[in-house]
């Protein structure tokens, strides 16, 4: 039976009041439909979301739109980013698809402010090191480490690059264990979400993407 794209999303928004409403305040919901053209607007959102309703889609889901429109995936979890305001949060989005033609027509986002729990968490470790005398972690400092420029590219690009410049030998030297190890890593990270990642770290160890993908599947 042919169902129409609206009806698709019309359950979709009742799935937004619901998450918004039982993850609290720090979680904003929205849902984005596409037209025909490309281009999305806000058909539904949390009651803590500033954004008007048929507003344009922000860059941030644009270019998740355009990374995946042609693949198979079916959602990216916990990105990384800066919200407008400069508030550190993590983005998970899940495509909502037609299935008659799998072309996306929608996405569900789930944007959850983090900041307040890093500020928690610094006080935590400060407090604990001057009782106890130990390292202090700065956790606001390195997540801005990790942090990418609003893209999930450059994010994953710099993840990369961060773990590979710590590597001591050269990547030809590496055992399979040590290899699977960054990969997993890698793939904890999120890198592996963008397509096209599994490419490069198979150029970077001078094997197979088939090779790269058993690793990720191995328990060690």
């Amino acid at each position: 039976m042919f169902i129409e794209k609206k009806d698709i999303l019309k359950h979709y928004k009742f799935m937004v009041e619901f998450i918004g409403n039982s993850l609290g305040r720090d979680v904003e919901v929205t849902l984005y439909e596409f037209s025909k053209n490309g281009k999305g607007k806000l058909t539904a959102k949390s009651s803590n979301c500033n954004c008007e309703l048929g507003s344009s889609i922000p860059n941030i889901y644009l270019n998740i739109f355009e990374n995946y429109k042609t693949t198979e995936k079916k959602s990216i979890n916990k990105i990384p980013g800066k919200d407008k305001n400069g508030n550190l949060c993590r983005v998970s989005t899940y495509f909502i698809r037609d299935e008659s033609n799998n072309e996306i027509i929608g996405l569900l986002n789930i944007k959850i402010d983090i900041s307040d729990i890093v500020s928690a968490a610094n006080y935590l470790n400060e407090t604990l090191k001057s009782i106890t005398g130990g390292p202090e972690r700065n956790l606001t400092k390195e997540y801005e480490e990790e942090n990418f420029k609003n893209t999930v590219e450059e994010y994953s690009e710099k993840m990369i690059n961060k773990l590979f410049s710590e590597i001591k030998k050269p990547n030809d030297a590496l055992k399979t264990s040590e290899k699977i190890k960054i990969i997993k890593e890698l793939n904890e990270k999120g890198v592996f979400n963008l397509k096209g990642n599994i490419g490069e770290l198979a150029k970077r160890f001078n094997t197979s993407e088939k090779t790269i993908y058993r690793y990720l599947k191995s328990e060690d």
